[in-house]
């Protein structure tokens, strides 16, 4: 197999995340040739040099800089700036026709051969549906369009060139900045409008399909149970993370086994409030994933 090429969009806020990360992928893909890109806007020479301490014979890291900002774009919540140097992959890797973006809020937990194998053909990306999504309207897509999440995605960087996407990306974000609710991943259903090949769930295990699996079929909800703890990639989508003292995710595990960072508990609600969610969340898991038909 041809070496798989993976990028990260980061900043010295995201240093023990995104190190995990690389473990993980190191773990559990030890025996493929990776390229780890990390493409950055503020990084500074001691965090590189503390990601070259993870390389391996078969794991190798970039460092690629680059420039951009972009303000006043959306509501404020979890996710970060860094968010919008996604774009910036299709001018930081000039020698890539392809590459795979992954968040930093996850854990690889298996091959990922076969996701760097999907064809891509014509079509921007391969991406994982957001379940019961209703901003197609807001974002001038079609109906029917369906929208998927930004975490995991298989880019085709040679089809982005040819057709300008990086300059339609960012007249959009200057266009409609105040709409962007989610973000980068606005931009890129806009762009798409529902063309991109569809990935199987596997593939990008979201928070969200255990976080709200009672809106889900019976059916789905057995697929969901089944697929849960043999996920490829499991994606802590949620603005609780696996970094927090209170995340009740039931994978939380899987990631802190990577982490090496101190875990954090949150400034604004008090320990008992957070704790009572913590135990709320973890009944909901708990029936939900072993009680429920």
């Amino acid at each position: 197999m041809d070496t798989m090429h993976i990028a990260f969009c980061l900043d010295n806020n995201y240093v023990e995340q995104i190190l995990a990360v690389i473990r993980s992928i190191a773990r559990t893909n030890g025996d493929r040739d990776v390229n780890i890109y990390l493409v950055f806007n503020d990084l500074n020479e001691q965090n590189q040099a503390r990601f070259k301490t993870v390389e391996t014979d078969k794991l190798t890291i970039h460092c690629r800089p680059t420039h951009v900002v972009v303000d006043g774009v959306g509501p404020k919540n979890h996710v970060s700036k860094a968010t919008f140097v996604k774009f910036e992959l299709i001018n930081a890797l000039p020698e890539l026709s392809k590459v795979l973006y992954l968040d930093g809020d996850i854990v690889v937990n298996g091959d990922l051969a076969p996701l760097w194998q999907t064809e891509l053909n014509d079509y921007y990306l391969a991406a994982v549906e957001n379940p019961f999504s209703t901003r197609q309207a807001a974002l001038d897509m079609d109906p029917d369009a369906i929208y998927f999440n930004a975490g995991i995605l298989l880019l085709n960087l040679a089809k982005m060139r040819e057709d300008n996407f990086y300059q339609k990306a960012h007249d959009y974000i200057e266009q409609s900045g105040n709409k962007l609710m989610f973000h980068d991943q606005d931009v890129f259903n806009h762009l798409v409008n529902g063309q991109f090949v569809q990935l199987s769930e596997v593939f990008n295990f979201q928070t969200f399909f255990i976080r709200k699996i009672h809106r889900f079929s019976p059916e789905k909800r057995s697929y969901y149970r089944n697929i849960m703890n043999n996920a490829t990639i499991v994606h802590y989508s949620s603005g609780i993370k696996p970094w927090d003292k209170f995340d009740p995710h039931p994978l939380v595990g899987l990631f802190r086994q990577y982490y090496q960072g101190k875990l954090k508990q949150a400034k604004d609600d008090s320990y008992l409030l957070q704790l009572l969610r913590y135990l709320y969340v973890k009944a909901y898991y708990f029936y939900f994933l072993n009680l429920a038909k």
